[in-house]
């Protein structure tokens, strides 16, 4: 019998950490849809601000990429668990560097603390509605780096959801990777000298492009979180199925003793009933 106390106390615990693996798978979903329609706002917005800028680097080649600076990088990682080898991940493509590295999420900590000694770590996004919150320290850890050591030549490593590895970006200098397109027609109008209007364009770019990535790697986390869940809900249920056959067998085998010992109480009454009307 106590045996089969404990398995039901096991298979009771199991139902409950199932049922709580499935809100948090659940939650997970949830999070994909919203960031979803988020993303797609952003992908145009990055589009738009780079068209400007290929129109604007036409008439004045002279703000193409300049010198780079400091090398930085930022790795975008998670700040919670249930997310398999999210993180891992990205070790692989991480560049080699002696510049700051900046790790967004705590979850990064123990991959990279070892080996970068110029590591900032920043908190990272549990939900959606954090990510501004986020995009606001991480600028700020920038612009500071910007008055220590000057100009910055800045590369950000994340996981975007519709790529098997991770991407490594680099987004200042500035439009770098823009192809080179001939002056066609009259100059843009602009309302600013050419220096002031790059400049507030280069920010608008830096700002749209990593809140772009910050949601982008978020909505990548939550479906490697709904992955790993559905496997682990499935190797639970498969668990609690295991034990539901070994109490049915248990409690057949006890049915069984019971009945066995039924019979064995009623044979010595049988004997008495029938002694007295034998010859």
């Amino acid at each position: 019998m106590s045996r089969r106390h404990d398995l039901e106390w096991q298979r009771h615990q199991l139902n409950d950490l199932n049922k709580i693996l499935g809100s948090i798978k659940a939650l997970a979903f949830m999070e994909t849809r919203k960031i979803g329609n988020m993303i797609s706002n952003l992908h145009g917005l990055v589009q738009q601000i780079e068209n400007a800028a290929a129109t604007f680097l036409a008439f004045h080649p002279e703000f193409r990429a300049k010198q780079p600076g400091t090398t930085v990088t930022v790795v975008i990682g998670s700040e919670r668990g249930f997310c398999g080898d999210f993180n891992e991940r990205l070790l692989p493509v991480l560049p080699v560097t002696d510049g700051p590295v900046i790790a967004v999420g705590r979850k990064l900590e123990a991959l990279l603390a070892e080996h970068h000694d110029h590591l900032t770590l920043l908190p990272g996004s549990n939900i959606a509605e954090e990510t501004s919150d986020v995009l606001g320290k991480l600028t700020d850890t920038l612009a500071s780096l910007s008055r220590e050591v000057g100009s910055l030549s800045l590369s950000v490593l994340y996981q975007a959801d519709n790529r098997e590895a991770p991407t490594l970006t680099a987004l200042l200098p500035p439009f770098a990777n823009l192809p080179a397109q001939p002056a066609r027609g009259l100059p843009p109008y602009l309302n600013l000298s050419p220096t002031e209007f790059f400049a507030g364009l280069t920010e608008q770019y830096v700002l749209a492009s990593l809140n772009r990535m910050l949601y982008s790697a978020l909505l990548a986390e939550n479906h490697r979180r709904v992955q790993h869940l559905e496997g682990a809900v499935r190797h639970l249920q498969e668990n609690v199925s295991t034990l539901g056959q070994k109490l049915n067998t248990l409690r057949q085998e006890e049915i069984t003793e019971e009945i066995e010992v039924i019979l064995l109480s009623a044979e010595p009454d049988s004997e008495a009933t029938e002694s007295p009307g034998r010859p």
